[in-house]
């Protein structure tokens, strides 16, 4: 180690006293990386010694700096790129606690600075346990906390922050929102009360939240609250920052037989918990099928689903995608659960073939070959017998004998297309997708969805004020509701560190800083510079705030007190 430190390269002591930056530069460049031959075990493992600081020391290659901004004043947290999003709250709340603990409790997350605004980044660091390698490009974060902000008693539109459309209905719009309480973001569904009301569709909300507030299933997409308002209903939803299946399928054409069977066998599921509570869905789509950033699947637009429903039950009602209407739907002589049988093996032929089984532009045509034409396979595709036997038998036009008529969404995952398929692990969440959206853009085509989104905002800003002067009478009972499933996880972390801090102020220990190792061998032996180590273990180390010392800025500083 002795031999090591020697040979490495230092300037005389005459350029030491000098104070221009240039020459701390040129210093700095003469400077050199002093490795130790011992090193852990994992370190051995891969052929590599232990790497210690010096002060020219390079950016550590798996490291991100996050420059934390707290009341103006900027301080570096570097964290390693292969933490993730929880390991980098905790850090970040545990500088809070040591510059300024009197704020800590008012910090809900932390988000992207005001000039570097980036709200998919603020999303991302919002979850748990996301890994941070996602940011291994740009290696380094400016952020700021989010603090909460207080909301009413009553539920309203103003609680939130409409940051972006993210889907547009025919009757609605769905916005990205941020609660300002919690700082947590979700999917704002905004229905047109009015249209809603003069339609006579009030069936159609009543359904849709009787299904998301009664189930809660890894598959379905879930409601945390709604309300009503003067002028809107409004659903506040989970946010699936994958967007919808339809928007992926549309930039690959078709989907490969390994990836159609994770996604087929999730939604199977998600049709299987509708179905053991006794409601038939009636949409199935890939606009309707969403993803989250792992790449699982949720079920969403349950305003179609029929409620209530017993297995020797038939219900009359006309309604679904052309495309993906059965052919008891069409006939109008009733149906019941097999409607979302025959939808499924709709959906299979999609995620195979590029288009449903019997689309064309003309929707009598499309009606006409559902009825009375044998489902055909493009020639230009190869396929797996089993898959072209499963999709066959998904769409027999006899609902009676279709398959899945006896033993329902289990005789469907018993066939033997699925062998191999480990569906205990997608069940547990712990397959690993063959496609995961893009975690820092948007999965949806924002051209699209802006259209409109201006004038649909200004009248939405009119009639928020307009709703301020005077009550209004509500035309849904019983509408408004709060998930009581929720938990907020970083008030708990947040609640565990300030306790931990506590603890430790009234015992009288020093907080626990970051270590960090340095060698400072070819410094400290430079005549009349003995004392660096000292500056460097006492005062300076304390002003840095523990962060890593390997910068120009830093030996600046340590050479002004030389």
């Amino acid at each position: 180690m002795q031999s090591l430190v020697s040979s490495a390269r230092f300037p005389s002591a005459s350029i030491l006293h000098k104070k221009k930056s240039s020459d701390f530069h040129s210093l700095n460049s003469n400077l050199t990386r002093v490795q130790s031959p011992s090193g852990n075990k994992m370190n051995q493992a891969f052929g590599r010694c232990q790497t210690m600081k010096t002060l020219n020391s390079e950016r550590d290659p798996v490291e991100i700096t996050i420059s934390l901004i707290l009341n103006g004043q900027k301080f570096i947290v570097p964290i390693s790129i292969y933490q993730n999003t929880t390991d980098l709250y905790k850090k970040l709340i545990a500088k809070v606690l040591q510059v300024n603990p009197s704020i800590v409790n008012k910090i809900k997350h932390f988000q992207t600075h005001s000039s570097v605004k980036n709200y998919n980044i603020d999303y991302y660091l919002s979850l748990e346990l996301k890994p941070l390698e996602v940011f291994e490009e740009q290696r380094h974060l400016k952020l700021e906390p989010y603090y909460s902000n207080p909301v009413g008693n009553q539920m309203s539109i103003e609680d939130y922050d409409i940051l972006k459309c993210i889907g547009v209905g025919g009757f609605s719009r769905v916005y990205l929102v941020r609660k300002r309480d919690n700082g947590l973001f979700y999917a704002m569904k905004l229905i047109d009360k009015n249209f809603i009301l003069k339609s006579n569709k009030e069936i159609i909300i009543c359904n849709e939240k009787y299904v998301m507030e009664h189930l809660n299933s890894q598959y379905l997409a879930k409601l945390f609250y709604s309300f009503e308002t003067k002028f809107y209903l409004v659903f506040v939803m989970e946010y699936c920052a994958g967007g919808e299946l339809f928007f992926h399928l549309r930039k690959w054409k078709r989907l490969t037989e390994p990836l159609a069977k994770q996604y087929f066998v999730q939604v199977c599921l998600a049709i299987n918990e509708l179905h053991k509570f006794g409601i038939v869905y009636r949409d199935i789509k890939p606009e309707n099928i969403l993803l989250d950033l792992d790449g699982y699947i949720r079920l969403s637009d349950f305003g179609l689903s029929k409620p209530n429903m017993n297995r020797d039950e038939t219900a009359y009602s006309f309604c679904g995608s052309p495309e993906y209407m059965s052919p008891e739907m069409l006939k109008r002589e009733g149906h019941n659960f097999m409607v979302d049988i025959y939808c499924l093996g709709a959906l299979l032929y999609e995620f195979i073939f590029g288009s449903p089984p019997f689309y064309c532009r003309n929707i009598d045509q499309i009606y006409n070959s559902i009825l009375n034409d044998k489902v055909q396979f493009p020639p230009f595709k190869d396929i797996n017998p089993d898959l072209k036997d499963l999709i066959s038998s998904l769409l027999i036009k006899d609902p009676s004998k279709r398959l899945g008529a006896q033993d329902g969404i289990r005789a469907i995952l018993q066939h033997r297309w699925f062998q191999g398929c480990d569906i205990e692990a997608l069940v547990k969440r712990r397959c690993e997708i063959s496609y995961k959206p893009m975690p820092l853009k948007y999965n949806f085509d924002e051209m699209e969805f802006s259209k409109g989104d201006n004038e649909f905002l200004k009248r939405l800003y009119d009639n928020l004020r307009l709703e301020k002067q005077g009550k209004f009478t509500r035309s849904f009972p019983h509408f408004e509701y709060t998930n009581k499933r929720m938990i907020d996880y970083r008030q708990v972390i947040l609640d565990q560190l300030t306790k931990s801090s506590q603890i430790q102020g009234q015992q009288g220990l020093p907080k626990k800083q970051q270590k960090t190792q340095i060698c400072v061998s070819p410094v400290s032996q430079v005549k009349e510079h003995s004392n660096i180590l000292k500056l460097i273990s006492g005062s300076f180390k304390q002003s840095s705030q523990g962060k890593r010392f390997n910068t120009d800025t830093d030996l600046i500083q340590l050479m002004k007190q030389v």
